[in-house]
């Protein structure tokens, strides 16, 4: 992600980096936001010298899991897949899918102003066929459609959360 390589660039201090990253949970959790686990969604634990070390320690210290570190696989999404055929790509992938533990990152979303007004700038992430709330109210659509809930239950798909997981180690 780019703005993540402009940071590095800069190279920030890795105290700089544990203190934001502690500042933000203790902040979410001010406001009552439950926190069940660390996400690296858009960065690598890896990106920068000692900052898997620094994620690790903060996930120990709040005793949370980090995403993608505990054994699941991971899931393609469908954000990127055009509006008219995310549930049939959704429905594709779960049929497909083998028995394991699985992340599947989604981004759901509501029809509204404020996700009307969001917007990808680079020029490869732009839709050709809606804007960032409309692929992220269809994500929502199809995960709470009928036809996907109906194969959830025939394949016996068990959705877990990282907290679930969390309380059974």
């Amino acid at each position: 992600m780019e703005v993540l390589n402009e940071l590095w660039a800069k190279r920030p201090r890795l105290e700089e980096i544990e203190a934001e990253l502690r500042a933000q949970i203790i902040l979410a959790q001010k406001k009552g936001l439950r926190v069940d686990y660390i996400d690296t969604h858009y960065m690598s634990l890896n990106n920068y010298a000692g900052l898997e070390a620094i994620i690790r320690k903060i996930a120990t210290d709040f005793n949370v899991p980090i995403s993608g570190t505990i054994g699941e696989r991971r899931m393609r999404g469908i954000y990127k897949v055009p509006l008219k055929k995310k549930e049939e790509e959704a429905i594709k992938m779960l049929e497909e899918l083998s028995p394991g533990l699985w992340l599947w990152v989604n981004h759901p979303g509501i029809e509204s102003l404020e996700h009307s007004a969001l917007v990808h700038t680079k020029k490869e992430d732009i839709f050709s066929d809606g804007g960032v709330g409309e692929h992220r109210a269809e994500e929502t659509r199809v995960l709470t459609s009928k036809a996907v809930k109906k194969i959830i239950h025939k394949k016996k798909i068990l959705l877990t959360s990282y907290r679930d997981l969390a309380r059974r180690k």
